[in-house]
């Protein structure tokens, strides 16, 4: 009898998922592993004269199933893919009749074939190897929502949030399979509010922030804005309450959260990233800050040159549609500062809006009116006197804007008070965006 069996039956007496995690490293040469069986009968006659024989029936053959792959693949020096699906089939099964302990053991097993899933082999694809990955990480996944230990502290739901996080990852590398991936946040939310997983603080902070913001890219897809903001801020508070020393609060988990909640902030809060984020964060300035200051100064030309320059970047990662979300943005900025070099009169003739959009394209003349009169207008202008309207309207709409459109009068009438509406200075909780205005 070698080490690998006397180390299995070690692993499980004590319940010691370490010893067990260096078992199912595959390949690893390790002593632990070591084994004088030279068959696979003699194995499972060594294993089974040191296990431990307070197991059920039921158990005994379950972990002796689980050591023979553990030897075979040991034997061979070296795993695929479909020893991998194997090996986590079976550790899932044995999972289902313990408790915490077994968990970090799942979570290698399942990381592993998940890594292997992305090389393609000979019988299959990629995407093929996705696939498989995600039904077996799943049946993972279900072993701890459903567990029904009464103590807490012994559950496998610890488990729940790293292979929520495991199969959204896999979702998104099979092309961002949107339907699965909304099903599983919409299982997780339905958890939540049984108060199955309701306080997120009670598991491992590194799990939680992961599916947070793997869940959030899931409604930016759905384009679900506002959830998909509001799991980005827990994510980012989250991340920014871990101790400076953890490997957590490297710099790039914080950098890719940020590059979806800045456009999500000047979005729905009208606020901008701060000159210190920009210093803090190089490569997000390289890609937004052009974009920021073109929104700052309402110029439509430079903003549509940042977007066509970084085209690649935002497509790639599913940024562009939000991009093109704020944009709209410059319309409130643009009209404010006609309104500024008006004086901030209430009443302003529509055809300063409109030569203040033409202006900012870069692309049409002005319409330049010499009287207040417009029906010397020609048919040209007051085609582009109707669209200003329409994005004056859009504006208001939007609430960039107070006020109503005298079309008789070609004027628009803005509110005495607050006719640009202010919003609050900062993000509760994060401390990196100051005001739009």
């Amino acid at each position: 009898m070698g080490n690998l069996e006397a180390n299995l039956s070690k692993s499980i007496r004590f319940k010691n998922s370490n010893l067990l995690c260096q078992l199912i490293s595959i390949g690893s040469g390790d002593s632990v592993s070591s084994t004088d069986a030279t068959t696979e009968k003699d194995f499972i006659d060594g294993f089974s004269r040191v296990l431990n024989r307070r197991l059920s029936k039921q158990d005994r053959q379950l972990w002796i199933n689980l050591g023979v792959i553990i030897f075979n693949a040991q034997s061979s020096k070296s795993t695929n893919f479909k020893t991998q699906v194997t090996l986590l089939s079976s550790i899932n099964r044995v999972a289902e009749r313990l408790d915490k302990w077994i968990l970090p053991v799942v979570y290698k097993a399942a990381f592993d074939l998940f890594k292997m899933a992305e090389t393609p082999t000979s019988t299959s694809t990629v995407k093929d190897n996705l696939e498989e990955a995600s039904r077996i990480i799943n049946k993972s996944l279900v072993l701890c929502l459903n567990d029904r230990t009464n103590s807490l502290d012994k559950s496998r739901k610890h488990g729940t949030y790293f292979f929520a996080a495991l199969l959204l990852k896999v979702y998104k590398k099979l092309g961002g399979n949107t339907a699965l991936a909304s099903s599983l946040v919409k299982v997780l939310e339905q958890q939540h509010r049984l108060k199955t997983l309701e306080d997120p603080t009670w598991f491992p902070k590194a799990h939680v922030i992961s599916v947070y913001y793997h869940a959030s890219l899931v409604h930016v897809s759905a384009r679900e804005y506002d959830k998909a903001r509001n799991k980005l801020r827990t994510a980012l508070t989250l991340l920014n309450s871990c101790p400076a020393s953890e490997k957590l609060c490297l710099r790039k988990n914080k950098q890719l959260i940020l590059l979806y909640l800045i456009p999500l902030e000047i979005s729905f809060s009208r606020k901008t990233p701060s000159g210190q984020l920009w210093e803090q964060f190089p490569d997000i300035a390289k890609v937004y800050q052009g974009l920021v200051n073109a929104l700052m100064s309402g110029n439509f030309k430079c903003f549509d040159d940042q977007m066509l320059q970084n085209r690649r970047f935002l497509i790639k990662n599913h940024l562009y549609l939000l991009w093109s979300e704020v944009r709209v943005l410059i319309y409130g900025r643009l009209f404010r500062k006609v309104y500024e070099i008006r004086e901030r009169s209430n009443r302003i003739p529509t055809w300063d809006f409109a030569n203040a959009w033409a202006y900012s394209n870069h692309r049409e003349s002005a319409i330049l009116p010499t009287a207040l009169s417009t029906d010397d207008i020609s048919d040209d202008n007051k085609n582009k006197l109707n669209q200003t309207e329409c994005y004056l309207t859009h504006a208001i709409y939007h609430g960039f804007m107070k006020g109503y459109i005298s079309r008789e009068r070609r004027t628009i009438v803005l509110s005495n008070r607050e006719a640009f509406p202010k919003v609050e200075k900062y993000i509760k909780g994060t401390e990196i965006i100051i005001n739009l205005d």
